[in-house]
């Protein structure tokens, strides 16, 4: 499903190994702004496997926000029903964050 959280910005400004490697998304606290995303449901053993992918808890941490949520794909035909949910993101841990993005979301368009 789709969600949208409110007061954050995605930043690619999550460092890899090496500085070379670049930025990677992030999301950081930013009150005038939203981030959309997919919402997935996932298991236990999910989501162990990808605390794993993402190097949790090692280079970023996981948080709770409350997101919102559309309950269709058609609101002009179907109506529209949000609702807020409790969502698990994961954000950067300050040690592997570059001091500046090394780019915002608005400039990939």
């Amino acid at each position: 499903m789709w969600g949208i959280l409110y007061g954050f910005q995605m930043q690619f400004n999550r460092r890899g190994m090496e500085l070379s490697a670049g930025g990677f998304p992030n999301i950081v606290h930013s009150p005038e702004n939203s981030v959309e995303g997919c919402i997935y449901c996932l298991s236990l053993e999910q989501m162990a496997l990808l605390d794993n992918a993402v190097g949790c808890p090692k280079f970023c941490i996981k948080v709770v926000l409350p997101v919102w949520m559309i309950n269709c794909m058609e609101p002009d035909k179907l109506g529209v029903a949000q609702y807020c949910v409790p969502a698990v993101l994961y954000i950067a841990r300050d040690t592997w964050v570059h001091s500046e993005p090394l780019c915002n979301s608005y400039n990939l368009w």
